[in-house]
């Protein structure tokens, strides 16, 4: 890891030669991007992969105009001459942990949903040409749905197989099949990744700080926006949803879709031990998930 920070170094100090700071490390958390802290005040992102750099001006160019909304984005002070990288001020707060979420009152809930469905009104609403690539070729979520099945199938299903009753592996095998055959509309700018992990609270915990990582933006669906509002409970998305200027009558259901899926990756987390999940919970919610969703879904 010391190599790569040295590496990215070089790089941040070769584009910015007055850029001055003290400490630097390599956050553990980048997936996409590695993600380098300087000073604990500054972030730099830097594109793994040859499609993320592709992409990683036009990231920057949705971030630029979403720049005053309500709710804290990246601003990207620093951007390296060639695009390939840059660098923004750290947003402060924590990361949004669901059982904290949990323990506010209702109208603290109800609150920090207002602040999302506003947020995610102005998001939907820019123009989609924002996400255009270096190659002029618009970014879509085209294949998305062909590539949620197939990591289930291949990483989530023998997961979830060891340890769950067969008769929800059916159901789930089931529901896949048709989630891969469900039209899923293309008309908005979203978020893409809209989860606890980029989604900072403040220190009381009662309002969202920012909206981070938004390297998997594209023209979608905004239905995959609201899928993590589920798991505070079938209420959640539907106030968040009303609440949303750009609504239209299929949103909720096809967000309750979305969030069979994304729960049945959390269900694989759970089960590995990831402690931020209960398995048990998940198990139970994508039950009666399933029920609500109706035979087309099993």
């Amino acid at each position: 890891m010391k190599m790569e920070l040295d590496a990215l170094l070089g790089r941040i100090q070769s584009a910015f030669p007055d850029l001055r700071f003290e400490a630097a490390r390599i956050s553990p958390t980048g997936q996409d991007h590695a993600v380098v802290i300087l000073d604990d005040a500054w972030i730099f992102r830097f594109p793994r992969s040859d499609e993320q750099a592709a992409w990683f001006p036009a990231e920057v160019r949705l971030l630029r105009a979403l720049a005053g909304t309500s709710i804290a984005t990246p601003d990207y002070r620093y951007l390296a001459p060639d695009g390939a990288f840059g660098g923004y001020p750290l947003i402060r707060g924590e990361e949004m942990s669901l059982r904290a979420v949990e323990a506010l009152s209702r109208e603290h809930q109800k609150a920090i949903l207002t602040q999302l469905a506003d947020f995610l009104s102005v998001l939907h609403a820019m123009p989609p040409n924002l996400l255009t690539g270096r190659d002029g070729r618009q970014r879509t979520n085209a294949g998305w749905a062909q590539q949620a099945a197939a990591q289930y199938v291949e990483r989530f299903r023998p997961v979830v197989a060891a340890h769950v009753a067969p008769q929800l592996v059916a159901r789930l095998d089931s529901f896949h099949e048709s989630y891969l055959a469900r039209a899923w509309p293309s008309e908005a700018v979203i978020h893409g990744d809209l989860r606890e992990a980029h989604l900072l609270m403040t220190p009381d915990g009662a309002r969202l700080a920012g909206v981070i990582d938004f390297g998997d933006a594209v023209v979608g669906d905004p239905a995959y926006d609201f899928t993590m509002f589920w798991m505070l409970g079938d209420w959640a998305p539907v106030f968040a949803i009303d609440r949303h200027e750009g609504a239209d009558d299929g949103l909720a259901e096809r967000s309750a879709w979305s969030f069979a899926r994304y729960a049945t990756s959390r269900l694989a987390l759970a089960l590995t031990g990831d402690s931020r999940y209960s398995a048990d919970r998940l198990a139970a919610q994508l039950e009666r998930h399933l029920d609500a969703l109706g035979p087309e879904a099993t």
